[in-house]
């Protein structure tokens, strides 16, 4: 599985993955004391803004692709995998299976647990809580507002007393997508020549939380997806001339059937010279034919087309001519 950042779609959208391959060796006390109060009164652990803003000498409490997929805005796509561990001051908290071949993972700070099971980066971290009873003491960054000076920060001790006092810790949550003969195709970008800066990405706010990673065949697997094309490509091209050769051989088989059209006749008149063979003829219908005519005494009935050649009427099945009744020579 690759372990280097890069860019695929998801659903339409390019998604940035950043694999997290090995526990991120984060620091240990300093880092699960950076604690602060939120504006709304909510005690926050283990949140990247900290050191951005407060103290940045804390900065190696989280790895950098954690901190860019925390930071990343609402209309960003970054999410961390599609090889993740949870750094080392985290533990697995939660794992669910997407499909068979990928499962993602809530990591919580040690010393806190699972608290809502949300895959998706929340606008409030809920997902892992820790808590203190009565008579336990918490240190942490009390913020003050002063106009013209900005904001500044200073420690604070608080003793729980009665009630239990709720701290909540940002998680890190990652994909694992088991290899297999395929693998994530990166369609948005060439990971083999460009590195991606985890600092300068674009990211998004629910970075594949129910959606799986699309794949195309590996290289492994590319001689049989393009052997499937071919075939199909050779089964069509031979269904096709399979139909157009049985079309051919039913038109041909209905022509042969009609006979030949004598040249300068229409089908109808073939069809009208074919049915002369009645046992009555009515010659009255002859005398407005073009080229009817009595040649050597013989009542013969000729037509004369475009063409040269004499074109005679077919005979009955005794070989005898039609001949016309007695007293007519067939002339106006």
């Amino acid at each position: 599985m690759a372990e280097t950042p890069f860019l695929t779609t998801i659903s339409g959208t390019a998604t940035s993955f950043l694999p997290l391959p090995s526990a991120w060796p984060s620091a240990g006390a300093d880092c699960a004391q950076a604690i602060y109060q939120q504006i709304a009164g909510h005690f926050l652990g283990w949140d990247p803004w900290y050191a951005h803003y407060i103290d940045s000498g804390l900065e190696t409490c989280w790895p950098p692709e954690a901190s860019s997929w925390w930071n990343q805005d609402a209309s960003s796509t970054t999410s961390l995998g599609t090889t993740f561990v949870c750094p080392g001051a985290y533990h697995a908290a939660y794992t669910s299976s997407v499909d068979s071949q990928t499962t993602r993972t809530i990591c919580c700070p040690s010393g806190y647990n699972l608290y809502v099971a949300e895959f998706a980066k929340p606008t409030f971290p809920s997902q892992c809580t820790s808590t203190l009873t009565a008579g336990e003491t918490l240190s942490w960054e009390k913020i003050y507002y002063e106009s013209g000076m900005g904001n500044t920060w200073a420690p604070t001790t608080t003793t729980v007393q009665s009630e239990i006092l709720t701290v909540f810790g940002v998680p890190v949550n990652g994909l694992n997508v088991i290899a297999t003969s395929t693998t994530i195709s990166s369609t948005a970008t060439d990971t083999s020549s460009e590195t991606i800066s985890p600092a300068g990405m674009t990211t998004m706010a629910s970075a594949a939380s129910s959606s799986t990673p699309s794949r195309s065949s590996s290289s492994s697997g590319g001689a049989s997806v393009v052997g499937i094309a071919v075939g199909a490509s050779v089964g069509a091209i031979v269904g096709v001339l399979l139909v157009a050769l049985i079309a051919f051989f039913v038109w041909r088989r209905r022509h042969a059937g009609r006979g030949p059209v004598p040249d300068g006749s229409t089908g109808s008149n073939s069809h009208d010279a074919r049915n002369s063979n009645a046992s009555s003829f009515d010659t009255s219908q002859m005398r407005h034919v073009r080229g009817y005519h009595v040649s050597d005494g013989q009542h013969a009935h000729e037509l004369r087309g475009s063409h040269p050649a004499t074109h005679e009427l077919p005979v009955d099945r005794h070989n005898s001519l039609y001949e016309l009744p007695d007293g007519e020579d067939g002339r106006n």
